[in-house]
């Protein structure tokens, strides 16, 4: 279970590694060659805090008094947990995009927590879509609250199923990874008082949307653009 949460952030430790090797090997230079190691400097840093996180986690109650809050950009955050996807949705087929609405206001809230339920949502919806599948991470604000959704390509459920889904979740003892990728989201989201919820339909595949309280909700404008 440990190690599952970790997967993520170490396959793009592991390919942006290989690939700056290479590019380093080849005599190549430039952009490309930073960009790999920018992401592999913000996996590692990802990843050491997040096992940090969760043996914290792990040895209280956890509550609200855990977070580390601070005010943050919502898109920086979508567009980092989209990096450290990358790869694995690559090598499966898939293609990942983020969409960032224009002028976001700022969010209050433990940006590493934050950032891990997007990869635990994306990775759900990578492992659910069909070959060649476009999964997308959105973030809106609706009524004042900031809202992050993630779609996936695959062939949606019935009501029933989501219901099931939703049990699991709240149960937090699911034995399919799904299960306690929900589960997971749903123990973050309630430390920020914020909300999972999953909505699908046959043909249309998923959407997985974590809706933060307008109080966390921050007036300032954050410039944002769809990538």
């Amino acid at each position: 279970y440990f190690c599952r949460h970790c997967r993520a952030p170490w396959d793009s430790l592991r390919g942006g590694a290989v690939l700056s090797e290479a590019y380093a090997r080849g005599g190549y230079a430039g952009d490309c060659a930073r960009r790999h190691a920018t992401d592999i400097h913000e996996s590692a840093e990802h990843l050491l805090d997040f096992v940090a996180r969760l043996l914290e986690l792990a040895s209280v109650d956890p509550g609200p008094g855990l977070l580390r809050e601070s005010e943050i950009d919502p898109g920086a955050v979508a567009r980092a947990a989209v990096r450290m996807l990358e790869l694995d949705a690559t090598k499966r087929g898939h293609r990942l995009s983020a969409a960032i609405a224009r002028d976001l206001p700022r969010l209050r809230c433990d940006a590493g927590l934050v950032r891990q339920m997007m990869i635990n949502l994306i990775g759900n919806a990578i492992r659910f879509s069909p070959v060649d599948s476009l999964v997308t991470l959105s973030v809106v604000e609706r009524k004042g609250r900031v809202e992050f959704q993630v779609r996936d390509g695959g062939p949606g459920v019935s009501a029933d199923q989501v219901l099931k889904r939703k049990r699991q979740n709240g149960g937090g003892s699911a034995s399919e990874p799904a299960g306690r990728n929900l589960a997971m989201v749903q123990t973050l989201a309630k430390l920020h008082g914020a909300e999972l919820k999953l909505t699908s339909r046959i043909g249309e595949g998923t959407v997985a949307s974590v809706s933060f309280p307008a109080e966390r909700t921050l007036r300032i404008a954050a410039p944002a653009a769809d990538d």
